[in-house]
């Protein structure tokens, strides 16, 4: 009885942070697994020291398997890469020259109407 206590006890631990409630979650059910200890206890005819052993260990798997779940899912992936900084100054030349060669391969036509020939030199000037 003891052992399915301790592992329900870690168990509810790891359900409690995956539920993502907060820290105050653990008060009510360090309460919920003493009075299980207690209970059981009194009803096994056990002595006080065991009873009390028991809902000491209870509450720390309880809040220990709270914390270490926690941790594990603030703890950094291993498959993600590294994240590279670029300098402003190369994207800003990238982007100039994916935009020639842009220009290069889709010029502008000289029989547009004059509207739609204004707005595309407004935008040339504008993303340079």
């Amino acid at each position: 009885m003891w052992l399915a206590l301790l592992l329900f006890s870690s168990a509810s631990g790891l359900v409690l942070w995956l539920a993502r409630l907060k820290v105050f979650a653990l008060i009510p059910a360090t309460m919920i697994f003493a009075l299980f200890a207690v209970s059981g206890g009194i009803a096994l005819k056990l002595h006080w020291g065991t009873i009390a052993f028991t809902v000491i260990a209870s509450a720390t798997i309880l809040q220990a398997s709270y914390l270490i779940a926690g941790l594990l899912s603030e703890a950094p992936s291993p498959r993600l890469a590294p994240c590279i900084t670029l300098r402003p100054d190369l994207v800003r030349a990238a982007q100039i020259a994916i935009g020639e060669e842009l220009r290069i391969h889709f010029r502008t036509s000289n029989n547009l109407p004059r509207q739609v020939r204004s707005r595309v030199e407004q935008l040339a000037v504008l993303y340079g």
